[in-house]
């Protein structure tokens, strides 16, 4: 249709042709009826460019000269892990398996006690057995009784390898058949590296790789009863008494809890889980080290898998980056009006999404390509999707600020 200016001069021809003023008059106030009622035109949305990847050069993990390990981050997966990953024995980290079993056979909430089990005079003689060959072991009675919750609690403090045998005979009758349990779990949780020939990981036949342990180690977390009791620095028994929790490094850098293990054939092996903070955003970090060297002349033999662990987690925590596509003021595109009117469209609220330097992200948006004004400042106007590894992500977009419709000249002289 026709502008104003275009207009005066359709009329004035009009009118020196004799065509009558009210038909002119009719035609322009038809005119001025559709520019006034006609629908503002689509909204243009032109985004910002996305990230393909995340910030940053190559991850640069510290990890150890020796054995194997593996880190896995919560929500986004495992790193590449160090080490050839072989089955290799992995001591008492076995009884991280033999805890899972016996709390889904036998569930257990946060703050129960759970069934009692009875201390036989066979249990008395396992013990003593033990302790003979240089186990880690608590004490036991014949008569006494421990609840569920107090047999998990020596089992994954002090690492007791009698409890061990307690728990399995209690549970499926012997040993034997509990590993049988222990073995068929793994092959369910995909562990197929993992192999088990006892309860305790005494047996240098229990065997493993980091990567199956530190992804064990996230499904154990998973269980409320398992993951407290892994963060408990002591317990009390009672027989016993005071036990402690062989995890040296409980309650340092982020660690809260897991499960330590040592023998001459496993060397130093510690299974751990780190609570970190990146961008603002809680992440677990779990990981495992096996094989670390055993140092008889340290304060604890496990000092060699501890301080491996310390490099590991320092290392990450200068490694984990938040794509900063997702700060709060950062827009992630703008949507312009044909009248000139442009508004910055962002994600409703700051969020962290987290990754590590050179991770491949892909990033999309939806639902923004045809907006239509009137909008109100806040508006959801479309999302924002993003994959990463495990982790998948969708965001509500508003728009930063209003935007009117337009005006009353503009309507005229754009119909």
């Amino acid at each position: 249709m026709a502008t104003v200016p275009a207009m005066r001069r359709s009329l004035a021809r009009a009118l020196l042709l004799g065509v009558p003023i009210g038909a002119v008059l009719l035609a322009a106030g038809a005119y001025l009826a559709v520019a006034l009622t006609r629908r503002p035109p689509p909204l243009a949305f032109r985004a910002a460019q996305l990230p393909s990847k995340f910030p940053g050069g190559r991850l640069r993990m510290t990890w150890p000269a020796g054995g194997e390990a593996a880190v896995d981050v919560e929500g986004i997966g495992p790193l590449d892990p160090s080490g050839a990953q072989h089955p290799v024995p992995i001591a008492s980290v076995a009884k991280i398996m033999t805890a899972l079993v016996i709390v889904r056979d036998h569930p257990l909430s946060a703050g129960a006690q759970g069934a009692e089990i009875p201390i036989t005079q066979t249990d008395v003689s396992t013990y003593r057995a033990d302790r003979a060959l240089g186990e880690s072991v608590v004490r036991v009675t014949d008569g006494e009784t421990l609840s569920e919750r107090q047999a998990l609690e020596a089992l994954l403090l002090p690492s007791a390898n009698n409890v061990a045998t307690v728990l399995a005979d209690w549970d499926a009758g012997s040993e034997a058949a509990f590993v049988a349990k222990m073995n068929a779990r793994a092959q369910a949780l995909g562990l197929t590296a993992t192999r088990y020939a006892d309860a305790s990981g005494f047996d240098p036949g229990t065997v493993s790789t980091a990567r199956d342990q530190a992804r064990l180690a996230m499904l154990t977390l998973a269980r409320p009863i398992l993951a407290q009791i892994v963060a408990m620095p002591q317990a009390r028994l009672p027989v016993a008494g005071l036990v402690h929790n062989l995890d040296a490094l409980l309650g340092q850098d982020g660690i809260v809890g897991m499960k330590t293990g040592s023998t001459t054939a496993a060397g130093a092996c510690f299974v751990f889980a780190s609570r970190r903070l990146v961008g603002g955003r809680r992440v677990m970090v779990v990981g495992a080290v096996l094989g670390q060297p055993l140092t008889r002349d340290a304060p604890t033999v496990l000092d060699g898998a501890f301080a491996a662990t310390t490099r590991l987690l320092r290392g990450l925590s200068h490694g984990l980056e938040t794509l900063g596509l997702l700060a709060h003021r950062r827009p992630v595109g703008w949507i312009t009006a044909p009248w000139g009117r442009r508004v910055a469209v962002r994600t409703a609220a700051p969020r962290a999404f987290v990754g590590w330097p050179g991770l491949p992200v892909e990033v999309r948006l939806r639902q923004v390509d045809h907006p239509r004004a009137p909008l109100h400042a806040g508006q959801e106007v479309g999302q924002l999707v993003i994959r990463a590894a495990e982790e998948r992500l969708r965001l509500p977009l508003v728009v930063s600020s209003g935007l009117s419709t337009p005006s009353l000249e503009w309507r005229i002289t754009h119909p």
